[in-house]
């Protein structure tokens, strides 16, 4: 199932979405380091964010609810 973008493409939105991530790093930086460290970098990332709780702080469940039209 290809959407048509290229290998390369993937590869340019990947170290996007890792500057937008890590102010640090750029695509120059990114493609001068070498790759394991990149895949290892986005697979502690993957790992973070499957692990970090939802709302952050509380840990509790926010129950949201449309206000009626008496609020004030």
């Amino acid at each position: 199932m290809s959407d048509g973008r290229s290998f390369y493409d993937l590869l340019f939105e990947t170290e996007c979405g890792l500057s937008e991530r890590f102010p640090s790093l750029n695509p120059v930086v990114i493609r001068k380091t070498p790759a394991h460290e990149i895949f290892l970098l986005m697979k502690r990332l993957a790992k973070y964010v499957k692990s970090s709780p939802k709302i952050s702080g509380s840990g509790k469940r926010v129950i949201r609810r449309p206000a009626g039209d008496d609020w004030f």
